[in-house]
């Protein structure tokens, strides 16, 4: 067979504003995790094949997208982190359900990089009333695997952290009070990926570099099991 004769290829620019979360997400095979709300997007991609695997394993290209006022559901990696987060028993407000009810938020922003089977990024960014969320990371589309790193900024104030806490290197504290970012490792499978709680040691400078820029965090940074702060 002549590859470039016999394969249909594909070229798009594109450039949308509304665009319903839901129906985009099924057309992209992604309608097990769900996702409301209005989503503007523009980019360009490149692909060739006949199946939907061969078009994930040859899209090339960058999207950038704003979701606006919708809902997150059953996404396991973030029901993973919430219960880290209840477990260590910091934040007197409920954490949001995954499965019954999800999580509100009110604006996504992320610019997605398309390479090999591959789409990274390293700004995807979640705003919410209850916390703010950063991402950095990978998917593999073909073998539907995650790679990557997650901060969680809960949008409230703690007067008290005891060394009891189970996640390490994960306090920061401002000139207005004390708030929280929680760095969590998400690894392996979509639908039920590994989440592990990891210190501030333990990423690379480039990425918590990412981080400080995201969450606009303070010079300050505990980042010792043992540390206590007393809210003043």
């Amino acid at each position: 067979m002549d590859y470039n004769d016999k394969v249909p290829k594909y070229n798009m620019t594109f450039a949308a504003d509304k665009l319903s979360s839901e129906k985009l997400a099924e057309a992209f095979d992604l309608h097990q995790r769900q996702m409301t709300g209005s989503l503007a997007i523009e980019g360009g991609l490149t692909a060739h094949g006949d199946a939907m695997t061969d078009l994930k394993k040859t899209a090339l290209g960058t999207v950038k997208f704003k979701a606006s006022k919708g809902m997150l559901k059953q996404f396991p990696g973030l029901s993973k982190m919430f219960s880290i987060l209840n477990v260590s028993q910091l934040f007197k407000f409920q954490l949001p359900d995954m499965v019954s009810g999800g999580m509100p938020y009110n604006e996504i922003n992320a610019s997605l990089h398309f390479l090999n089977g591959i789409v990274s990024s390293d700004d995807l960014f979640v705003k919410s009333d209850a916390m703010n969320i950063a991402v950095v990371g990978k998917i593999d589309m073909v073998r539907e695997e995650v790679d990557g790193t997650v901060g969680i900024q809960p949008l409230q104030t703690v007067d008290k952290i005891v060394s009891s806490i189970p996640i390490v290197g994960w306090i920061i504290t401002g000139k207005e009070g004390t708030f929280v970012t929680a760095y969590f490792k998400v690894q392996g499978k979509l639908n039920n990926p590994t989440v592990t709680a990891i210190p501030i040691q333990s990423m690379s400078s480039a990425v918590f570099d990412i981080f400080k820029r995201t969450f606009q965090l303070p010079v300050k940074i505990f980042t010792n099991t043992g540390e206590v702060f007393l809210g003043k």
